[in-house]
């Protein structure tokens, strides 16, 4: 009579699943941005074209602006809008879709600034950043 241990045959229908289950569940995307039959893709399907053409001007006083503009890259997305004050960036208004430009107002401040825009939409990646030169205040 042969003898089986109880840990073995705890350990036999595990091996099982993992051989079953293996090359099963998500791949990595190809090179070519094509998934493989029965992928599974979690999160954001795809990445936003970015705006173009930005832009910063700044308003003399008394208005005491700035103004980021930009050319929509996907009309449906809202805009983030992002300045950097002194070399902190910070998310300052998401702008409703087909909107190209916001008025920053400095309220006294005085330095170096920059601004960034980018597309966001629920469902897919957020765009690559859309970079304005700088302006000193």
């Amino acid at each position: 009579m042969q003898r089986i241990s109880l840990a073995s045959l705890a350990v036999a229908p595990l091996m099982l699943l993992a051989i079953a289950c293996q090359g099963l569940g998500p791949t990595a995307p190809s090179v070519t941005g094509r998934k493989a039959p029965g992928d599974i893709t979690f999160g954001a399907q795809s990445q936003l074209a970015p705006p173009t053409n930005c832009t910063l001007q700044k308003i003399p006083p008394p208005s005491g602006y700035l103004k980021v503009s930009w050319t929509n890259g996907d009309a449906s997305a809202s805009t983030e809008v992002w300045i950097n004050a002194n070399g902190v960036w910070n998310l300052v208004s998401t702008e409703s879709p087909g909107i190209t430009q916001y008025f920053y107002i400095l309220g006294g401040q005085h330095g170096l600034f920059y601004a960034r825009v980018r597309h966001v939409k629920a469902g897919f990646d957020p765009s690559n950043y859309c970079n304005t030169g700088s302006v000193t205040v």
